[in-house]
C-alpha cells in the first residue's frame, strides 16, 4: 500500500515527461496503434485463414465391422482412404487465396486512409504551433506600439484615443492567441490518442522537399487486387469434375468355423450424376469477374487520385512561395516606415495599427499556403501508394 502511494505521489511531482514524436514515427505507429487499420488487418488475417483448410486433404477413417449368424461370428478392420485426384482442392484454395487478397487490399487502403488523417492531424498541430508563435509576436509588437503611443501621450503629442484603440487591438489579438493556444493542445492531445500515446511533444515543421514524391510502378492495393483476379482464374482452369476414389482394405478374422482368417481389399469411385463440380465452377468463374471489376475500378481510381494530387500539390507549393516573395520586402518597409512616421507624428495610430496587423495576416496567409501545400504533399505521396 505504502509503494502504491510513493508511486502516485512522485507522478503527481514528476509528471511523465510527453515524447517527441517525428512525421516518420507518426507513420510506424499508426499501423500499430489505429482501430480502422488495425481492425481491417486483423480481417484480412482471418479471411487469408481460411485457405488453410481448403487446401486440406481428406482424412483417411478407420472402421470396425462385426457380423453374426447364429454361431457364427466376423470381425472386419477396415482402412478407407479417400483419394482427390481432381482439381476440386486447388480449386478451393484458390478462391480462399482470392478472397485473402481482396481483404489485404482493402486493409492496405484502410492503412493508407489512416496515415493520411494522423499526418493531417500532425501537420495541423504543427501550424497550430507556427500560429501560435506568430500571434504571440503580434501581442509583443502591440504591447511595443502601447509603449510608443504612452510615450507620446506623456509627451503631449496625443491623445487618450490612441492609447484606448491600440489597448483594444492588443486584446484582440491576445484573444486570437488563446484560441489557437486552446486549439493547438486539443490538437496535441487528439493525435496522442491517436497514436496510443499519454502524451506528445511534435516535432515537425511545415517545409517541402525540393523535388515531388517518388512514384510507384502500382500501388499495393491494386496489385494485390490483380493478384487476387489471377488466382481466381487459376481456379476456374482446374479439373474439378473428376470423382473422388476411395481404396479401403483390412484384415477379417473370428470366423467360429474355419481357422485362420481372410481380408477384404477394394476401391469405390463416386458417380457424378448431380455434382460434377459446377458450384466451384461457378464461383471461380464470379470470383474472377468481381476481382477483375475492383481491380480496374481501383487502378482507375488510383490514376484519378494521383492526377488530381500532382496538381494540388504543384498549385499550393508554387502559390507559397509566390506568395512569401511577394510580400516579405513589403512588409518590413511598410512597418518600418509607418513606425518612423508615427514617432514623428506624421502617421496617425491607425496607421500604426494597421501597419502591425498587415504583418500578422501575412504572416499567417503563408502560414496557412504552407499548410496546404504540405497536407496536398502528403495526399500526393499516398496516391502514390507510399503509406499502403
Amino acid at each position: 500500500m505504502l509503494n502504491r502511494i510513493l508511486l502516485a505521489v512522485f507522478f503527481l511531482v514528476f509528471p511523465r515527461i510527453a515524447e517527441a514524436i517525428t512525421a516518420d514515427e507518426v507513420v510506424e505507429r499508426v499501423q500499430q496503434h489505429d482501430a480502422d487499420a488495425r481492425a481491417a488487418q486483423a480481417y484480412a488475417a482471418f479471411v487469408d485463414s481460411q485457405r488453410v483448410s481448403a487446401a486440406l486433404y481428406p482424412n483417411p477413417s478407420l472402421a470396425w465391422n462385426r457380423q453374426t449368424f447364429d454361431a457364427e461370428r466376423e470381425d472386419q478392420i477396415t482402412l478407407n482412404v479417400p483419394l482427390d485426384l481432381s482439381g476440386r482442392r486447388n480449386a478451393r484454395e484458390r478462391i480462399a487465396h482470392a478472397k485473402g487478397l481482396a481483404a489485404e487490399s482493402t486493409a492496405a487502403d484502410a492503412t493508407r486512409g489512416a496515415t493520411v488523417r494522423a499526418l493531417r492531424l500532425f501537420y495541423r498541430a504543427v501550424a497550430a504551433s507556427e500560429r501560435e508563435r506568430v500571434q504571440t509576436s503580434a501581442v509583443a509588437r502591440l504591447d511595443e506600439a502601447a509603449r510608443v503611443v504612452s510615450r507620446r501621450r506623456e509627451e503631449g503629442h496625443t491623445a487618450g484615443y490612441d492609447e484606448a484603440r491600440v489597448q483594444i487591438e492588443r486584446e484582440i489579438a491576445a484573444s486570437a492567441l488563446r484560441e489557437t493556444r486552446a486549439r493547438r493542445q486539443q490538437l496535441v492531445r487528439e493525435l496522442a490518442i491517436l497514436l496510443g500515446l499519454e502524451g506528445v511533444k511534435i516535432d515537425g515543421d511545415l517545409g517541402l522537399d525540393e523535388t515531388s514524391p517518388a512514384n510507384a510502378e502500382e500501388r499495393r492495393s491494386v496489385a494485390l487486387l490483380r493478384s487476387a483476379k489471377d488466382r481466381a482464374d487459376a481456379a476456374g482452369a482446374t479439373w474439378t469434375w473428376i470423382p473422388l476414389l476411395t481404396l479401403f482394405g483390412g484384415p477379417r478374422f473370428g470366423v467360429l468355423d474355419q481357422p485362420g482368417g481372410g481380408y477384404v481389399a477394394g476401391v469405390s469411385v463416386g458417380l457424378p450424376v448431380f455434382s460434377r463440380g459446377q458450384g466451384l465452377d461457378a464461383q471461380a468463374e464470379a470470383a474472377a469477374r468481381a476481382m477483375h471489376a475492383r481491380a480496374e475500378a481501383a487502378a482507375r481510381r488510383a490514376r484519378l487520385e494521383e492526377e488530381r494530387a500532382a496538381l494540388a500539390f504543384a498549385t499550393a507549393r508554387d502559390e507559397s512561395v509566390r506568395f512569401t516573395k511577394a510580400t516579405v520586402a513589403r512588409v518590413e518597409r511598410l512597418e518600418r516606415a509607418t513606425e518612423t512616421g508615427y514617432r514623428e507624428g506624421q502617421r496617425t495610430v491607425v496607421e500604426l495599427i494597421d501597419a502591425r496587423r498587415v504583418r500578422t495576416e501575412v504572416a499567417l496567409r503563408a502560414l496557412d499556403l504552407a499548410l496546404a501545400a504540405k497536407t496536398a504533399h502528403v495526399e500526393l505521396r499516398a496516391a502514390r501508394g507510399e503509406f499502403e
